[in-house]
């Protein structure tokens, strides 16, 4: 089913999994490790091994420039909630002293941001919820019996390899779920930016129009 654009923009959700993990480009990677199954040389199987490890290490630092996004959207969530609270109730006390269409909007608006920024930390927070990741243990260490040293470090290529690819989709996942929380933490600065410009406006003409 096609994804509104404006839909996502106004209430942003992770994309599909199809598109964040395209099958034709994961097809592509284990047509890839089948190839890599078939070498022989020792050298090349060697130097698939250092390769291996380099991208199943690049794709774990990945992981923790995810989760540092997420961890400053949470904070970044936490102290615009607080500011938006404050501000809220400062309009509620000004609002029950008078009826006024402008801070009757203003009211809604920071109600709309606040739910912005909830969601913006619902979002953030399941990037640390409990996820299954892959990596290599002991039981991929040990040599089988009668392996040679082309062939163990050709089953040590492949392993890392199949890893990181499992990895890299989901981190694609949690990227896209980050994704989601930034632009709902967008969303609700925007909202309380139009709050707060509403109020100015409103102050303003008040100047304008006082004795």
């Amino acid at each position: 089913m096609a994804r509104s654009k404006l839909v996502d923009a106004v209430w942003p959700t992770p994309e599909p999994e199809e598109a964040l993990n395209p099958e034709t480009l994961f097809a592509s990677y284990h047509q890839g490790l089948q190839k890599i199954a078939g070498a022989t040389s020792v050298a090349v199987t060697e130097r698939l091994l250092e390769f291996a490890g380099y991208i199943f290490k690049e794709e774990d630092q990945r992981r923790g420039k995810i989760e540092s996004k997420a961890t400053t959207c949470i904070g970044a969530t936490g102290i615009l909630s607080a500011l938006t609270i404050g501000l809220g109730s400062l309009v509620m006390e000004n609002k029950l002293k008078g009826r006024n269409l402008a801070v009757s909007i203003s009211l809604a608006l920071f109600l709309v941001a606040l739910l912005y920024l909830g969601r913006a930390t619902i979002l953030a927070l399941k990037v640390f919820g409990r996820i299954s990741r892959h990596t290599v243990g002991p039981d991929d260490l040990v040599p089988s019996d009668g392996e040679t040293e082309g062939q163990y470090a050709k089953r040590l290529s492949e392993r890392l390899l199949a890893y990181t690819i499992e990895n890299y989709k989901i981190n694609n996942r949690q990227l896209g779920v980050v994704w989601a929380a930034q632009t709902c933490l967008r969303n609700g600065i925007l909202v309380l930016v139009a709050a707060g410009f509403l109020l100015g406006i409103r102050q303003f003409l008040r100047s304008l129009l006082a004795p």
